[in-house]
């Protein structure tokens, strides 16, 4: 296997990439927790309220006691009083639904820059977790560079014959990525360098 044929392969300068540990993820995590907390907190203080008995029409609501009859209601006995045909508990259902989405209204503000920030460290950790997998695979392609100028009977290699490794597996901006890395680590590795032969750039292996 290939990792077998490139595990002994030395990098002479160069110091291979160490991914750093990222606290975006964590960040992330805290995020949507709060979020959720908030939501659930404000769900349950308004579920708690709802049932709470009604003032009475001409009393001043007084807290944790009870909360303001609603406008065009007449309330007693900490009930909604109504004369026409209303169901009481049709009447309930509206008013949890009505106080969830004001809150929902309200709170759209924070709703949108909490979704802003975690859109955010999403693309960022996503970049970040992309920029180390390419760091490591031109890392590989360096090495698998090596192994075959060593074991090959000429010492060199076309450059443009070793490039078609990255037209099969990878994309346009993997590929640019790629062989810009690979151009990085082969200048500060000193152990490659090019020759033209015949006008053609090849690849050739530095001995010591």
């Amino acid at each position: 296997m290939l990792w077998i044929k490139l595990k002994n392969v030395q990098l002479k300068k160069y110091q291979e990439y160490k991914p750093g540990e990222s606290f975006l993820p964590i960040i992330q995590k805290v995020i949507i927790i709060v979020f959720i907390l908030f939501v659930a907190v404000n769900l349950y203080w308004i579920l708690t309220a709802v049932k709470l008995r009604y003032c009475d029409i001409y009393e001043e609501p007084k807290k944790g006691v009870c909360i303001k009859c609603p406008p065009g209601k007449y309330c007693s006995d900490g009930k909604i009083q109504s004369f026409d045909e209303d169901d009481p508990v049709i009447s309930d259902v509206s008013n949890i639904l009505g106080s969830i989405k004001q809150f929902f209204k309200k709170s759209l503000i924070v709703f949108g820059i909490l979704g802003l920030i975690l859109m955010i460290l999403y693309a960022v950790n996503s970049r970040r977790v992309w920029t180390d997998k390419q760091i490591k695979m031109a890392e590989t392609i360096y090495k698998e560079l090596l192994y075959e100028l060593k074991n090959s009977s000429t010492g060199m290699i076309k450059k443009s014959v070793f490039a078609r490794k990255f037209d099969k597996d990878y994309s346009p901006v993997e590929r640019k990525f790629l062989e810009s890395k690979l151009e990085q680590i082969r200048v500060i590795d000193e152990q490659i360098t090019f020759i033209n032969d015949d006008g053609e750039l090849n690849y050739i292996f530095l001995t010591e």
